[in-house]
């Protein structure tokens, strides 16, 4: 038996088998059984070297017009919960180990270092446990995060609502078992109540110490994300509803999103929007720079006049307050971090990263970083701003794009620009050409 495998499927060519098909009430000629070889072969070595598609799956214990196939399809293709054997187990209840998984896959949360007694490096669901755990997503008990238990409906209504930030009900959910819901669960359960993200079972209920099916977790996720974009390209059409995106190379085109935009851990560089209406709350957890770009133009106030000289089309720099900045979707979260850092309530539980710089000699000198390209060193001092070239020593000031001189800390923005936090603003400049 010859095995020919991809990340796709597996082609099984058998000997015995081919040796034993008949054509036409006779045996099949030796070079037939080798062309069905050869052919074999090919269609294997194609398909590995052909870029990874989405195919849609079918489970054979999903008939169709099931209440939750939909979900399924959707969830299984992403390859968050999938089946195996043809059989996705919906009604089968899911851990919590496995809901981790699931969101962790969607998110892709950086690598954790959260500590559990009952967790092992040798554990396939190691990694989704630690980095759901690290993320402040899912918490654990007496030091156990009970990775085989079957997830309480309570605990993962909690774990969604902090996984997609979804905002605070106004009013308690009206389950004929509201009561049953505990203390710490019941305001998540309200939240996605009254986003109608759940309903309950029948009878108005809960059942919050009840248990999840795979199918109910696959649909409250799928309610939650009715846009889900894990692959680069440019999207046009979008669903109402929440929009989660966890790679790179991803620009939304002349599509309004009607709930929140999420952008995963796991996305570093930009995502653009170009003429996209955001409704709900853009909200980032990395590094990642979510750019807004119009194509609508301006008419011109008289066309007989002289064309002007075109703008710089270096980005202009961004400054406002600590209040603003921790809001707006122009500062990524690491910057957002930092300024929590400024403000000291966050800094004992910090993660920080250390980079190689250096700290100049200098009247009043406060801070410094090189830019990435290591051609300019940025020092800040309690007089403002400047930019050392290091080949040369020339020097820079950019007072001028500051609102106050005591710059407190800088960062590089990783693209040769820096953000410069004073006193009370938060300021970005960008590459200066």
């Amino acid at each position: 038996m010859y095995i020919f495998e991809n990340d796709i499927c597996a082609y099984y060519v058998s000997f015995y088998e081919y040796k034993n098909q008949f054509k036409g009430g006779k045996r099949m000629k030796r070079h037939s059984f080798k062309k069905a070889i050869i052919l074999a072969v090919v269609a294997a070595l194609l398909l590995t070297c052909a870029p990874l598609v989405s195919m849609a799956q079918s489970f054979d214990d999903v008939s169709k017009g099931f209440w939750a196939g939909e979900a399924i399809e959707k969830w299984s293709d992403a390859q968050v919960l999938a089946g195996s054997n043809g059989k996705f187990r919906p009604n089968d209840q899911i851990t919590r180990a496995e809901f981790a998984a699931v969101l962790n896959k969607i998110m892709k949360y950086d690598k954790g270092n959260a500590v559990f007694s009952d967790v092992k490096s040798s554990d396939w669901f190691y990694k989704h446990i630690t980095a759901v755990a690290s993320a402040g997503i899912m918490n654990g008990y007496d030091g156990k995060a009970m990775p085989n238990a079957i997830i309480k409906r309570q605990d993962a209504a909690i774990m969604i609502k902090k996984a997609f930030s979804i905002k605070k009900a106004s009013s308690s959910p009206s389950f004929g078992d509201s009561d049953k819901i505990s203390d710490y669960a019941l305001e998540a359960v309200a939240a996605l109540f009254e986003k109608e993200f759940v309903s309950g079972k029948p009878g108005k209920l809960f059942d919050p110490q009840g248990g999840l099916t795979r199918a109910e977790a696959v649909k409250i996720v799928s309610n939650v994300i009715p846009n889900y974009i894990y692959k680069p390209g440019t999207y046009t059409k979008l669903a109402k509803g929440n929009v989660v995106i966890n790679c790179s190379g991803v620009i939304i085109k002349d599509a309004d999103i009607t709930g929140d935009l999420i952008v995963a851990p796991s996305v570093k560089d930009t995502v653009t929007l170009v003429d996209v209406k955001v409704a709900g709350s853009v909200i980032t957890s990395g590094k990642a720079v979510v750019k807004e770009e119009t194509t609508t133009p301006t008419k011109p106030t008289d066309t007989s006049t002289t064309p002007t000289t075109p703008t710089n089309p270096t980005e202009k720099p961004y400054c406002d307050t600590y209040a603003n900045a921790l809001v707006s979707s122009k500062v990524p979260q690491y910057i957002k971090d930092y300024i929590k850092i400024q403000h000291g309530t966050e800094i004992m539980t910090y993660k920080f990263v250390i980079k190689p710089s250096v700290f100049p000699v200098g009247d009043n000198v406060t801070t410094s970083v090189f830019s990435t390209n290591r051609e300019y060193l940025w020092i800040g001092n309690t007089q403002g701003l400047i930019r050392l070239k290091v080949s040369d020593g020339k020097q820079e000031n950019f007072n001028d794009k500051l609102k106050e001189t005591d710059v407190k800390l800088l960062i590089d923005d990783e693209e040769n620009g820096v953000w410069a936090i004073t006193t009370g603003y938060v300021t970005h400049i960008p590459v200066q050409k």
